[in-house]
């Protein structure tokens, strides 16, 4: 009887620690999911902030661009091919904008002026954005560029009258300070942005 006893014994023990174990596994695989689930939430609502944060800033300079193309003088210095001209009207309204980079395009697409650059009088025809814009399309896009590595730009097309004259494209640098910056209000933390291993910007003084 002791030795069935003992059996039952162990067996009932047996069995009390394989149903802790398998409790403890289920909360354990339980506890797992709800990290996972938060880190999924976490990062689901971090790609969200920033696209927003993105949104703002393309609806931004895509308005800065507009109020640019609508300059007194500046048809008539990008018709006339006035490059002197065109440069000073834009950076006089510029300077109070976050818009870094500012090309003025004739009609037939070739390069009148650039605000960061002396280079003119090249073909930007090519570019999606620049057909778009000469055929009355206003755009936005974000890009990769030997200058400005995270570019916001906006293409918009200047009017002479009911005639479109030429276009603008307008680009800040999202790699400065107000970008990052606007990030960290939105999520109330310090943030860096990486492009591969090169730590770019980021709002730790």
């Amino acid at each position: 009887m002791k030795s069935i006893k003992g059996k039952l014994i162990c067996a009932v023990i047996s069995l009390f620690v394989l149903s802790a174990a398998l409790v403890m596994a289920f909360a354990t695989v339980q506890f797992n999911r709800s990290i996972r689930q938060k880190i999924v939430e976490d990062v689901i609502f971090s790609g969200n902030g920033i696209e927003k944060v993105l949104v703002s800033h393309q609806n931004g300079i895509l308005s800065t661009a507009k109020a640019l193309a609508s300059l007194s003088g500046l048809p008539e210095a990008i018709t006339a091919g006035d490059r002197n001209k065109a440069r000073d009207l834009l950076n006089a309204f510029s300077k109070e904008t976050d818009v870094d980079v500012i090309v003025a395009v004739n009609n037939g697409g070739v390069v009148v002026t650039r605000t960061h650059d002396a280079k003119a009088g090249d073909s930007v025809i090519g570019r999606q954005e620049v057909r778009d814009a000469l055929a009355g399309k206003a755009s936005t896009l974000i890009e990769s560029t030997e200058l400005i590595k995270f570019s916001i730009r906006a293409a918009v097309p200047v009017y002479s009258g009911n005639k479109v004259a030429g276009m603008l494209i307008c680009g800040m640098d999202a790699l400065n300070p107000s970008f990052v910056d606007a990030v960290k209000d939105l999520y109330g933390s310090e943030v860096t942005i990486f492009i591969g291993d090169t730590r770019e910007a980021t709002t730790i003084k």
